[in-house]
């Protein structure tokens, strides 16, 4: 740089002026200048002294807005509460801000900063999605910062900024990240984009085409939220200016020297010129930084080129002939733009150069076009501009295909929620004519998780009529996925239109359960809510005719009372219920009788299962089919699973039946083999199995404990249960009669382990070498919130103590299970002494119960083959046996593997025993030492099978 004066007067008095008093932080974004900095070693954490602070503060002009912020996470200042005294008591500033990620400290020292006379918080929050915000800022939680938002708006009264930082991983998430914030209490929310501090980080900014889409949205959501202010960064609405930002704001870097603006922390840039040892209009006139301010006189700087608060902005200058062909394209020329893009494919981004190849083709009617365009559309790695390729269809009249792309753009992109929104708005114009794609849409966005997308589609196919089974099926489909609370929406609004529709009204009856429940008031609530419409249904079954109940019998084993059990209650007399309406429905398409029984030397048993494969339910029961007698009996075997190919346990049978088939087919073919006897190794869990053991199909009919609960159903005759696991009051519980059989009942035989698909570690799952883990492996709908105080109840007493949880099916459940964790656990998130973790796949099962140290059994609904695997994994088991069998599995198979004395007679009991084996390692290995000498006890067990035997015999006496 040449040494000549400043051409502009140092500035009286600064808009903004910030200054970084610390480098620390708790974070990795992506991007930052921070994170690139300790990849390449070149970082160093450091805070600035009150006393740098107190100088500067004398050597700055006064300012608007004072911010005590810079790279780093200024809350982990150790004195940051006397550096904002420091600005306050100088008089010399009007605002004093931060921005903070909202996570590195406690709410207390938030409150420690107001006090000080703090005025304004800025936050940090790029995305509310887990995956996102693991991608773009390493080490955040996204469930805690939900949290603090609403604690820490109300703290400043509302004068809080939300700062999204828009870059190609979360563009697709911005207008529901804006809503979700409002949500939150937030009503200052400014976007800006993300800036290339590095090469690695170009491929995530975003380009002027999709600049231009998210200004879009923001100015969208202006007129849908009143009241809220929504800012774009000037970079996002370009008007042609030069920026102004160096002349009427400062930044100081935590050395104290001066950089051109807020956008970047290289003091070199001007020179290094320091604001410790002279005053601001000393450093302004120094040599370095009037010939930098000399150089943006003349030219841009390369600083300037992308930056998210530039306004000057220009079009693509790179690619003429691109801008000419899309010009050609839309004036109608398709032939002459053709032409032009492909003298120019090789200078043009392949993306782009399809992308317009494909449009020009569909423009004169190529039957080509959508293939290509679709290709197109996969090379863009942004969500935003494919869609719009999708979108540039209908001006062509190609509607259809139009639909269809973005559908696959947004299974590509489940994030995007403007897709969603415009697909949505688009299939509302056909009216009922686009009820079969509306459909469509919501499974995908049921299946994607996108609550943006379904919520949207049902608002849709309300508003145009759509036909009352889609609906239902859509509200089943909602239901299990965790979102019951949509579907009473949905229901509710069909019952208004169809009122007394059984089939309807059993939906209803079954979405008003939940899968997780937050409270025992819930449950309670939700309870009542689910006998009340149970009642509704009896009584309109009582007045509809035959046609009425043929429709209704559809909804059998679709609408089934699954999670009631799962309150942890007495569900014998509204299953009873339940079962009365369901074979009422099921005789009006009742098959013809039973043929007569044929005389034979064996008797003919079948089982009727969709689980013959790697289950649960065929670890459990797969010994009886095995194990019974040949000579005396004869095994017929029915895989209601809908696959052709015979599961491993088929060899066990003397004949085995796949499908697929229809309900009517598989009753022909079960009636026609004349059975015996029908054992239906669970009832609750399939849907076919429902409908079949709804009818009478076998003599005798049974059901086993696979889901531990009676059927309620008029024509399943006994319960085949467990000797061990029934308390003595049991027969009450169940609609069928009891049947105890010896021990467990089972004649488990232990798979032989599956080679892991990767090695598993602690560190795999977040977990340290020095924690004691505590597995809790049952599905998220077996814990009760009544039990929650237990795991607070033994972290209290075991020094780093982790409890374990798998995730749910869905992200509702897992989302509403956390809920309750952190509720329990309200401390700071990385303190909190739980992990929920990724589904384990089966085959990696094993590895992840050798990471723990003991294995806590579900209180109220016990672990059965979980357990036992446990038990083959050598883990120390707590559990406390319930009132009801599903509550008793595990005290069960420790009494019978000898070490009944281990059964905690009570909670209390419970949390002693976990808290003994939490804190001594010694205890833990005697526990494994006893199961390694009685587990063979639990192993091929005869005596279940020679009593089902007996009791098979028994049953055909007249």
């Amino acid at each position: 740089m040449v040494n000549r004066p400043n051409p502009f007067a140092s500035p009286e008095r600064l808009r903004r002026l910030q200054v970084e008093i610390t480098t620390h932080c708790t974070l990795s974004c992506a991007g930052c200048q921070r994170t690139i900095g300790r990849q390449r070693g070149t970082w160093t954490d450091s805070h600035m002294s009150a006393d740098t602070l107190r100088t500067l503060l004398g050597h700055l002009p006064p300012a608007d807005l004072l911010v005590l912020q810079g790279v780093g996470e200024p809350t982990l200042h150790p004195d940051l509460a006397g550096l904002i005294r420091l600005g306050r008591e100088s008089g010399r500033f009007g605002v004093l801000s931060l921005n903070t990620n909202a996570l590195a400290v406690p709410l207390e020292a938030y409150r420690a900063i107001r006090a000080a006379g703090l005025d304004h918080l800025s936050l940090s929050v790029d995305s509310l999605d887990d995956a996102t915000a693991r991608a773009v800022r390493a080490g955040s939680s996204v469930s805690e910062l939900s949290r603090r938002i609403p604690s820490l708006v109300a703290l400043f009264e509302g004068r809080i900024t939300a700062s999204i930082v828009l870059s190609r991983r979360n563009q697709a998430e911005l207008g529901g990240l804006i809503e979700a914030l409002v949500r939150l209490g937030v009503t200052t929310i400014e976007v800006q984009p993300l800036v290339a501090y590095d090469p690695a980080t170009e491929p995530q900014v975003l380009g002027i085409a999709e600049l231009r889409h998210a200004a879009a949205t923001v100015t969208g959501l202006r007129g849908r939220l009143p009241g809220i202010a929504l800012l774009l960064a000037a970079g996002m609405t370009p008007n042609g200016t030069r920026c102004r930002r160096p002349f009427h704001s400062a930044y100081v870097t935590v050395d104290g020297l001066m950089t051109p603006c807020c956008i970047t922390d290289d003091a070199d840039l001007l020179g290094r010129t320091s604001l410790i040892e002279q005053s601001y209009a000393e450093a302004w006139h120094a040599p370095p930084v009037a010939a930098w301010f000399a150089d943006y006189f003349d030219r841009e700087p390369p600083l300037c080129r992308g930056c998210g608060f530039n306004p000057r902005g220009k079009p693509d200058e790179r690619l003429p002939e691109l801008t000419e062909g899309r010009r050609l394209r839309r004036s109608g020329r398709h032939d002459e733009a053709i032409r032009l893009l492909r003298r120019a494919a090789r200078r043009l981004p392949l993306a782009d150069l399809l992308g317009e190849l494909a449009l020009a083709s569909a423009g004169r009617g190529d039957p080509g076009a959508a293939g290509l365009l679709d290709v197109a559309m996969q090379l863009h790695e942004a969500p935003a501009p494919a869609h719009d390729l999708a979108g540039q269809l209908l001006p062509l009249g190609q509607f259809e295909p139009a639909v269809r792309l973005a559908m696959a753009n947004l299974a590509r992109h489940p994030g995007f929620e403007t897709g969603w929104r415009d697909v949505v708005a688009l299939l509302r114009q056909k009216g009922r004519a686009g009820g079969a794609a509306l459909v469509a849409l919501a499974r995908q966005a049921l299946q994607s998780h996108s609550m943006v997308g379904l919520v949207a589609a049902i608002e849709a196919l309300v508003d145009c009529g759509e036909p009352d089974d889609a609906l239902l099926t859509l509200a089943n489909l909602l239901r299990v996925a965790g979102r019951a609370d949509l579907a009473r929406t949905l229901l509710e609004g069909l019952a208004a239109r169809v009122p007394g529709d059984v089939g309807l009204l059993m939906a209803l009856c079954v979405a008003q359960l939940e899968i997780v429940y937050q409270s025992e008031a819930e449950i309670e609530t939700r309870r009542h809510a689910f006998l009340d419409r149970l009642a509704q249904v009896e009584a309109a079954l009582e007045t509809t005719d035959a046609a009425g109940r043929a429709r209704a019998a559809g909804q059998i084993g679709q609408a089934k009372p699954f999670f009631l059990a799962y309150q942890g209650r007495d569900d014998v007399e509204p299953m009873r219920r339940w079962g009365r309406i369901v074979a009422t429905l099921a005789a009006s398409t009742e098959p013809p009788p039973l043929l007569p029984r044929p005389r034979r030397e064996r008797i003919r048993v079948g089982f009727a299962c969709a689980y013959f494969r790697p289950h649960s339910v065929s670890k459990l029961f797969g010994g009886w089919l095995g194990g019974l007698d040949r000579a005396r009996f004869e095994i017929v075997g029915y895989d209601l699973s809908g696959r052709s190919d015979p599961p491993p346990l088929a060899a066990a049978c003397d004949r085995f039946e796949v499908g697929p088939h229809s309900d009517p087919d598989w009753m022909r073919v079960i009636r026609e083999d004349r059975l015996d006897v029908l054992i239906y190794p669970e009832l609750g869990m399939d849907p076919v199995a429902v409908r079949l053991a709804a009818r009478r199909l076998a003599p005798v009919q049974c059901v086993a404990w696979g889901h531990p609960v009676t059927s309620g159903l008029p024509e399943i005759d006994y319960f085949l249960s467990s000797a061990l696991m029934e308390p003595d009051q049991a027969d009450a519980h169940y609609s069928e009669r009891l049947v105890r059989l010896p021990n467990l009942s089972v004649c488990y035989r232990p798979l032989p382990p599956e080679p892991p698909r990767r090695p598993l570690t602690r560190r795999d799952l977040g977990l340290s070498d020095q924690d004691v883990v505590y597995i809790c492996c049952q599905s998220l709908f077996k814990y009760l919130p009544g039990f929650d105080d237990v795991f607070v109840r033994i972290a209290a007493q075991v020094e780093r103590a982790c409890f374990v949880f798998i995730e749910g099916m869905d992200a509702t459940t897992t989302a509403r299970f956390r809920q309750r964790l952190e509720a329990a656990f309200p401390g700071d998130a990385a303190a909190r002494p739980y992990r929920l973790v990724p589904r384990i796949d089966h085959a990696d099962f094993p590895a992840f119960l050798a990471l723990g140290d003991v294995y806590l059994d579900s209180i109220g609904w016990s672990g059965g083959n979980t357990t036992l695997e446990a038990v083959a994994a050598g883990l120390p088991i707590v559990t406390h046996p319930t009132e009801m069998m599903r509550g008793r599995h595990s005290a069960a198979i420790l009494t019978q593997a000898g070490l009944g004395d281990r059964v905690a007679a009570d909670v209390d009991a419970y949390v002693a025993l976990a808290v003994a084996l939490g804190q001594s390692a010694e205890a833990r290995g005697q526990f494994r030492q006893r199961l390694a000498e009685g587990r063979d006890r639990l192993y091929d067990d005869p005596a279940p099978v020679r009593a089902l035997e007996r009791f098979l015999i028994s049953a055909l006496v007249p």
